[in-house]
């Protein structure tokens, strides 16, 4: 690779996948959604690969460098409707993209972690599969917890991406009423728990 040092794990677990497919990564920095797509080969047809954001402006000076240098604002990121309880609301323009065959990314946490564990999931990642019957592929990034610029560009950075199997969530299983926003959170906990998993860390309890 160009800059970090990358290794890639577990393609095999979706090189037989039809594209969309749901990417959940783990997210611990800014530099997560520049290395995913790297992760993949060239002309994939996974990609692009297409974000969910965080509305806002809220990258400092040398964040706004990188997702200008690898045109992350233009190519494929889209900001959820913020203040909205109603998940068919927030995320009804990623709903449309993933139907529209654009594989998606969306970081389960929902913003970055300040101590390098894997935070809290919220539950936007299983409605999006289950409303579009799409796959979710849990990803785990390792290597970029308090990763610095100056690490990222002089290839001192040793970085990895591991793909887990497929999780599917069926419509059906979900009730239709005021108790759907904490199975979706509950499901959403456990595409994490194949992370904590695998880096060692204790499981949420569901």
């Amino acid at each position: 690779m160009l800059f970090a040092d990358l290794k890639v794990y577990g393609y095999e677990n979706v090189k037989s996948l039809q594209a969309p497919v749901i990417l959940a990564p783990n997210h611990s920095s800014s530099f997560d959604p520049v290395l995913l797509p790297l992760a993949f080969p060239l002309w994939s047809r996974f990609s692009p690969i297409f974000y969910v954001v965080r509305g806002g402006k809220y990258h400092t000076s040398w964040r706004k460098f990188v997702f200008s240098f690898f045109n992350l604002e233009h190519i494929g990121s889209y900001a959820i409707k913020h203040n909205q309880k109603d998940y068919a609301v927030a995320l009804n323009l990623h709903k449309e993209m993933i139907e529209d065959r654009r594989t998606m990314c969306i970081f389960p946490e929902g913003r970055i972690t300040r101590d390098g564990l894997i935070q809290p999931a919220h539950g936007g990642v299983v409605y999006l599969a289950q409303v579009t019957k799409k796959p979710v592929v849990p990803v785990l990034i390792s290597g970029t917890y308090e990763l610095s610029p100056w690490k990222f560009f002089s290839h001192q950075a040793k970085i990895s991406v591991r793909f887990f199997p497929p999780i599917y969530f069926k419509e059906s299983d979900y009730r239709n009423d005021s108790t759907v926003a904490k199975q979706y959170k509950a499901d959403a906990e456990k595409v994490l728990n194949v992370l904590r998993d695998a880096k060692q860390e204790p499981l949420t309890i569901i």
